[in-house]
């Protein structure tokens, strides 16, 4: 459960999060009361397949559009984490690659740069 270490990280930013309790979706609602931002992590499976209309799950749960951010755990697959995250279908999406091989100062990094993109639309 290597995405409950990642969650601790956004909670570290100050954010609350709730799982999105769905069948189909590991997910969870992530919203930091200071800030009033909020997005949705969701976390792709080994196949790295984003799930169905998720976007529109989102809206119906939550009555608003929030953003999707995508949560890709490396498990010795980096080459095709990256051609996924890099493929053209995929270039409007946010990521947050994870591999805890990698420096945790990195992700951080990352996550921190996800978040005030998020928050700056």
């Amino acid at each position: 459960m290597e995405h409950k270490k990642v969650l601790q990280h956004i909670q570290d930013y100050g954010y609350i999060i709730t799982d999105l309790n769905s069948e189909n979706i590991l997910g969870y609602h992530c919203f930091n009361p200071l800030s009033e931002s909020t997005f949705i992590l969701v976390v792709l499976d080994q196949r790295l397949h984003i799930p169905t209309n998720i976007e529109a799950y989102v809206i119906e749960k939550y009555k608003l559009n929030l953003p999707c951010v995508y949560l890709i755990l490396v498990d010795e697959n980096i080459e095709e984490v990256i051609a996924f995250a890099q493929s053209t279908s995929n270039q409007s999406k946010a990521f947050l690659i994870y591999d805890p091989d990698d420096e945790v100062e990195f992700f951080l990094k990352d996550l921190w740069n996800t978040i005030v993109a998020l928050t700056s639309k």
